[in-house]
């Protein structure tokens, strides 16, 4: 008995356990069922029953998807629109990227009559899907009941360019005869149901060869692909021209936008002759052939607009030209504006103010949001630059006015806020410009979207004037706070971070950290303004995660090791140098007392040439106000910069030479002066807390990055090269970072290199080697010294993989990637040509090579290289000036091993200047001897090698820097 009563027992808490299950599968069922009946329903037309069925599956479960799909079709067919739309609006909420549930919505909410509610719902459908026929005939309906016949208009055309798809006609004419039924429809119908009749029934249109493709031209053609280079994409436009030969006029629309996206592509790439010669110049012909002038518009300005603002402004003004004839206000505008920015961003403020003006003028007249609002905002940064004051304080009580009601952009709005507070302090205003920005900061302090931090810093740099320093630093570490806390609450903005954004935050608390010698403080503020390009990729996050302390690092160095951080060394009274090593810091600020002596004391050198040489290059590149924090600080990157041009020499380098040229008349005496200089500058300072040290982590800022520091020699004339193993990092939070994801090294192998030269025409190819052929360089000699160096590597490295000669393409290493074959390997090694570009970081390349008849142009730039996957634990460059860049103040040197970073390398070796062919081979092949066959670390390899050069194991010849310092080691 009592087995039995166990038993049950036991079986009774099995029910209880199950009964949940058992009911939650009889409610599925259940539901199941009812939308079953609610299906069947529908079929036979009975919308009312249906609807029954379904709001009971929408009481057992609110969200079904199914369930709201049906009811907003059968209440819109009951003409329950307010249910329809509930049902519509949740499913957007559910599924918020599917376009056909936002388009659905907005399709209800026009048929209630709810407008504008409707536009937002439209337009969202179009910004996820730009290639449904629906969505465009929604938005010109939309915009007949608003009564703003143009936007209809536009709309209407784009939903004809659907047709003869058979089921994209009736759907459009069926839309027509219901509004002609309820008698609501702003204007005449006939013209426009008219206008897709004929349409349907043009000749060129009507063919019997099937409408298959057809149906996919506007999605070939959409304006969102003209930013997104899909080769897909372009296959199948390639493929339509093909096959559709007899459907002229389509053919014409097609080819067109094929051009454009061509153009595009090749003009991103830095190939703007091919983009314009081969691309733009066939869309305005065609475009001319269409009679379609708005599009000749668009090609004008939006062209120019890429180029520099002289050759761009000539394009820019004839599409303006155009505009004004064929009265299209909206172009005027948008036009205006890009003119008047141009010539603000070029700091000529007096030409941009009547593009403003005209701006203002237009806005009333053309149909684009918050425009007034938008040309106000320019004009007063135009009138500031002018220093006319009373016109900014003008336009901005203008603008805040109630009879321009609330802007439609809240951004721009802020903005004003935040302009007008600058203009009050630079007029000498900042009690002013206080009590405005805390106003200002309680009226936004709740909107999200507003990012409030650059108030914040407006009210540090009015208290700075009034020379509170507490409150100036208390808002300058709210504006950094709060920049950060805005981007996490935007993930979707775009953003640079953190320097970029909140320089003035920065620099202050910089200048007063290293005015009360605050080691710790501005170590901190430092590793938060380096690496700005590196960290998203690193961390996957949009913003970097607390920088590694002071503290941390030390305890983290070996007791041979030392870490060197600079800082500023553009900046005025802002630049310094941190020593850190296992058991003590110490800090430097740079010396321009100091600067001035040496200067005087090598007179040999040409300095105020020098000088003269660099103030071109940033009058150039910089704005008056940006310019004037470089000024103290122009001789010394001068120095820096011809260092390295006389450092190069021409022998038989793999490299080709366009931008940088020895012209020196007095080359020994004034590598003596840079020498003496810098090492003065920038080691002897530390010589006491590097003494006993084997190995230096530098990281550089932006004067400091252009410093060979291993060719330097010391006070008795020891190379630093050979007393330290000098390792490079972008901070030292990214080495933490880049040595934390580090896997174990599997030594696996590729090396890449003696391409076939002579076979390849830069003149015959696209992209930019084309640009190149056309500059005078037609040809690229043969590296026998890389043939000689992949043997070695062969020999000497068990199981490497080799592709060589013919084998390596642009094209085949692409291939490699995508494959994720290439992130299979620990070790890559490229000897090729290199080159770079101090006008463009996307022309820093590695040049391989690249038969005809491909999309690739044997150029693989830095654009390209950041896109490969890869996993490598070193990438050796063993080309000519792969590490050479331009410098800025706010984030890395886009320079190949950033390039390679971003591709997912752990470390790079990579060259400084052209270096000779033979001696690399020599390098490289001693090099990967100390990997391989004395099992020593990457950076450990570098340095005895270079001792070895040094030391003359290989010759006399080879002792000179020129052999053996181009080469630096980049990572953790």
């Amino acid at each position: 008995m009592d087995y039995v009563k166990k038993v049950f027992h036991q079986l009774f808490i099995f029910l209880i356990l199950l009964l949940p299950g058992l009911m939650a599968q009889a409610q599925t069922k259940t539901i199941e069922q009812l939308i079953n009946q609610s299906s069947a329903a529908i079929e036979k037309g009975n919308y009312q029953e249906a609807s029954q069925f379904l709001q009971q599956v929408l009481n057992k479960d609110a969200n079904n998807i199914g369930a709201l799909s049906d009811g907003s079709y059968v209440y819109g067919k009951l003409k329950n629109y307010p249910a329809a739309i509930q049902c519509s609006k949740q499913l957007t909420i559910l599924q918020p990227d599917n376009a056909n549930y936002w388009n659905n919505t907005g399709w209800y909410l026009l048929l209630n009559n709810e407008f504008e509610e409707a536009k937002k719902y439209c337009l969202q459908a179009l910004e996820l899907n730009d290639c449904s026929y629906n969505i465009y005939l929604n938005l010109g309906h939309v915009y007949s009941f608003l009564k703003q016949q143009n936007k209809s208009l536009t709309y209407y055309y784009k939903t004809a360019s659907y047709i003869p798809n058979r089921e994209a006609y009736e759907s459009i004419v069926s839309d027509f005869d219901l509004f002609e039924k309820t008698g609501n429809f702003p204007y005449k119908i006939a013209p426009y149901k008219n206008m897709f009749v004929t349409y349907y029934n043009n000749e060129f249109l009507k063919k019997t060869h099937g409408t298959n493709i057809l149906d996919s031209i506007y999605q070939l053609t959409s304006f969102h692909n003209y930013s997104v280079f899909d080769d897909a994409i372009i296959a199948m436009k390639e493929r339509f021209l093909v096959e559709e030969r007899e459907n002229e006029h389509m053919r014409l629309y097609v080819l067109r936008d094929f051009y454009w996206s061509l153009g595009w592509q090749h003009l991103r790439r830095a190939s703007k002759s091919v983009a314009i010669s081969e691309y733009f110049l066939n869309v305005t012909k065609i475009s001319n052939d269409l009679k379609d002038t708005s599009f000749v518009i668009d090609v004008l300005y939006k062209v120019g607009n890429e180029f520099d603002l002289d050759a761009g402004v000539s394009l820019i003004k004839q599409g303006l030209d155009l505009a004004i004839l064929s009265k299209n206000y909206n172009k005027q505008y948008s036009i205006n504006l890009i003119l008047g920015d141009k010539y603000k961003e070029k700091n000529h403020p007096d030409s941009a103010l009547p593009y403003f003006r005209n701006c203002f003028i237009l806005a009333d007249l053309s149909e684009i949001s918050d425009a007034k609002n938008v040309a106000v905002n320019r004009l007063m940064l135009a009138f500031a630059g002018t220093k006319q004051y009373d016109s900014v304080t003008y336009y901005y009580t203008l603008i805040k006015k109630e009879s321009f009601g609330k802007p439609a952009n809240l951004e721009n709005s802020f903005t004003d806020d935040v302009n007008y507070c600058s203009f009050l302090i630079k007029s000498g205003k900042p009690a002013a410009a206080i009590q405005l920005g805390k106003e200002v900061i309680r009226s936004y302090v709740n909107e999200n979207s507003v990012n409030i931090s650059d108030m914040y810093e407006q009210l540090g740099n009015a208290y700075v004037r009034l020379s509170k320093t507490d409150s100036a630093i208390y808002y300058y570490r709210a504006a950094i706070k709060l920049y950060i806390q805005y981007i996490q609450s935007n993930p979707g903005i775009t953003h640079d971070f953190p320097l970029k954004q909140r320089f003035a935050s920065f620099l202050y608390l910089k200048r007063k950290a290293l005015s009360r010698n605050d080691i710790t403080d501005l170590f901190d503020l430092s590793e938060q303004t380096k690496a700005n390009i590196l960290f998203p990729k690193l961390t996957g996050n949009s913003f970097p995660p607390k920088s590694i302390s002071i503290h941390t690092l030390a305890k983290e160095l070996k007791h041979d090791e030392v870490a060197l951080s600079f800082g500023n060394s553009c900046m005025t009274n802002v630049a310094f140098g941190i020593a850190i090593s296992k058991d003590s810091s110490m800090l430097v600020k740079e010396d321009y007392v100091l600067l001035d002596s040496l200067t005087k004391k090598h007179g040999e050198v040409q300095w105020q040439e020098l000088k003269n040489r660099l103030d071109d290059v940033l009058d150039s590149a910089k704005t008056f106000e940006e310019r004037s924090e470089w000024n103290t600080s122009l001789t010394l990157l001068s120095i820096i910069g011809n260092n390295l041009n006389n450092m190069m020499q021409v022998g038989n380098t793999r490299g080709i030479i366009i931008i940088r040229e020895n012209k020196s008349k007095n080359y020994a005496a004034e590598m003596l002066a840079y020498n003496d200089i810098i090492y003065q500058l920038y080691i002897k300072p530390f010589e006491k807390i590097l003494a006993g040290k084997k190995t230096i982590y530098v990281s550089p800022d932006m004067g400091t990055t252009l410093i060979p520091f291993e060719a330097l020699k010391n006070e008795q004339g020891e190379y630093l090269g050979n007393l330290y193993n000098i390792i490079y990092v972008p901070s030292f939070t990214s080495r933490a970072i880049l040595k934390s994801t580090l896997k174990p090294g599997t030594k696996r192998m590729l090396a890449a290199g003696n391409p076939v030269y002579n076979q390849f025409e830069p003149h015959n190819t696209r992209g930019r080697a084309y640009d190149l052929s056309q500059s005078g360089i037609k040809s690229f000699s043969d590296l026998p010294g890389t043939g000689k160096e992949l043997l070695a590597i062969q020999q000497d490295v068990p199981g490497a993989t080799i592709i060589d000669k013919k084998n390596l393409t642009e094209t085949g290493i692409k291939a490699l990637s995508g494959s994720g074959e290439l992130a299979g390997y620990d070790i890559l090694h490229f000897a090729v040509h290199g080159m770079v570009s101090i006008n463009d970081h996307r022309d820093n390349t590695l040049i391989v090579s690249e038969p005809g008849g491909t999309d690739n142009d044997g150029f693989l730039q830095y654009d390209e290289i950041a896109q490969l996957h890869l996993d490598a634990g070193l990438v050796c460059l063993s080309a000519c000036e792969t590490a050479a860049g331009i410098p800025s103040e706010t984030e890395e040197v886009k320079n190949l091993p950033v390039a390679f970073f971003l591709a997912g390398a752990h470390a790079v070796i990579a060259t400084w200047w052209k270096i000779d062919d033979e001696a690399t081979g020599i390098f490289m092949a001693s090099f990967y001897r100390f990997i391989f066959k004395e099992n020593k670390s990457y950076s450990e390899a570098l340095y005895l090698t270079r001792q070895k050069f040094i030391t003359g194991v290989f010759g006399e010849k080879y002792k000179s820097p020129y052999y053996w310092a181009a080469f630096k080691y980049f990572g953790n």
